[in-house]
């Protein structure tokens, strides 16, 4: 499991993040075949969800399904419902009945200034 803290946004743009999972024995990509994959923001880790992006709603996008590549996408609108602060962030990936958790962390929103 990654624990740390994504990219800096802002929350008057669209936030776009590539990501690529790997096996850490193998070295290799995560085959996603079948996966389902949720990342939530929360204010903190026992608020309710402000932002879900998953498989099933388009807002992750499996980029290369052999590989572990997927992308994420919020839009502005999604970031606009945001207040400038650091959030709460945690990736699960469902897949052949078991969940794992790949991310917990932080994702820092910067107030974007335009109106």
């Amino acid at each position: 499991m990654y624990m740390g803290s994504l990219p800096v946004a802002t929350n008057r743009a669209t936030y776009h993040i590539d990501f690529q999972l790997f096996d850490d024995e193998t070295d290799e990509g995560i085959d996603l075949t079948g996966a389902v994959i949720t990342l939530e923001v929360k204010r903190d880790e026992d608020s309710a969800v402000l932002l879900s992006a998953t498989t099933t709603n388009g807002k992750i996008v499996v980029t290369d399904m052999d590989e572990g590549n997927f992308e994420l996408v919020f839009t502005e609108d999604d970031m606009r419902s945001l207040d400038p602060k650091t959030y709460h962030v945690g990736l699960t990936i469902e897949q052949n009945g078991e969940t794992t958790q790949f991310l917990k962390g932080t994702l820092p929103v910067l107030h974007g200034v335009v109106t």
